[in-house]
């Protein structure tokens, strides 16, 4: 079965004006994402091709993009969504244009359930209440107030409380940013690999850190993660070969195959298996790229399993990362009392 879903808006200005509903997507300039009542779609660290994001439980990464035109974001999240979201921007006059979204789903397993039981109305809700705010953004007219059904009503009272549940729960994390990411396609994986990949996940944590991505691989990986627990997954789940820590020419036992000002690759290979760990930070952001690829079946079966735990995992490491690097930066500008003792 393939669900394909569209919702179309005819908006009486040039596409040009139109332009920015696209490029400002996730960002906090949005314009069009109808955010004041529905969870935000966020980006980490923004709007490019492999980004991962989403919003709510919706998970998703930025698959193609055509700046100021289109926008297609692949499903990694809910369980059995297997498909897209788009949102399209096309020409229809000199003063009109038409912006269009496109969900298309071949729904698998709980999805056959939950997509025609709960997430198409709530879907269908969320993308017109957005057109809605697009339309009026662009045109200058208040956005029209939400028009959802009794079900819709319902299904968002019942949602509610989880909502709350997660939130209050992870808002301890928070001081230390927002982590967004998950499972991307091989196709966007960074030229900087020297794998061919059969799997990538990639995550990003939003942080004011100042930081090399040298000192986060240091922090995050080597210190933050305890050697014994990088072992058993490495070397004897995995069956690759690593170094021992603070090795020069090694980062947690890695080879550093490459680095550059803003990214640092680290290699490592065994038997059946070979990796790729990349760290890329810039102004505002730091993010960690993982690609396996596999010779042997068994150990490509142990990461199908092992990779849900080390995908639950890099939030926190990424966090314990930055805590570290951020003591040590207190520590650095911290006032010395030597010589000032009477």
């Amino acid at each position: 079965m393939v669900v394909v879903n569209q919702h179309v808006r005819t908006i009486p200005v040039p596409i040009d004006q139109c332009a920015s509903l696209i490029d400002q997507l996730g960002s906090d300039q949005d314009r069009m994402w109808a955010s004041a009542h529905w969870p935000e779609l966020r980006l980490a660290p923004d709007l490019r091709v492999g980004a991962p994001g989403g919003h709510g439980p919706i998970r998703y990464y930025v698959e193609e993009l055509v700046p100021g035109r289109r926008v297609r974001f692949r499903f990694t999240a809910p369980t059995g969504f297997d498909g897209y979201h788009e949102f399209a921007l096309e020409e229809i006059s000199s003063a009109g244009t038409k912006l269009t979204h496109v969900l298309q789903l071949s729904p698998r397993h709980v999805a056959r359930l939950s997509w025609p039981l709960v997430f198409r109305y709530l879907h269908d809700a969320l993308i017109e209440d957005t057109l809605d705010r697009a339309e009026a953004a662009v045109s200058g007219n208040e956005p029209s107030m939400p028009r959802w059904t009794r079900y819709v009503r319902l299904l968002r009272w019942l949602a509610r409380p989880r909502v709350d549940v997660v939130r209050h729960r992870s808002s301890p994390q928070v001081r230390h940013g927002r982590v967004e990411g998950g499972v991307t396609s091989c196709d966007t994986s960074s030229d900087r690999l020297t794998i061919r990949p059969t799997y990538v996940d990639r995550f990003a944590l939003t942080t004011d850190i100042s930081a090399s991505p040298r000192q986060w691989a240091v922090a995050a990986l080597e210190e933050g993660l305890s050697r014994a627990d990088r072992d058993r997954v490495f070397q004897m789940l995995l069956g690759m070969r690593t170094a021992q820590d603070a090795q020069s020419g090694s980062i947690a036992g890695w080879a550093i195959a490459s680095e550059g000002r803003d990214d640092i690759v680290l290699a490592a290979a065994g038997s059946g298996t070979s990796a790729n760990l990349l760290i890329e930070g810039d102004a505002g952001w730091v993010q960690l790229t993982t690609a396996l690829t596999f010779t042997s079946p068994v150990r490509a079966l142990i990461w199908r399993v092992l990779s849900r735990v080390h995908r639950r995992e890099v939030a926190p490491t990424l966090r314990t990362g930055a805590r570290l690097l951020e003591q040590r930066a207190a520590a650095a500008s911290a006032p010395s009392v030597a010589g000032h003792e009477s």
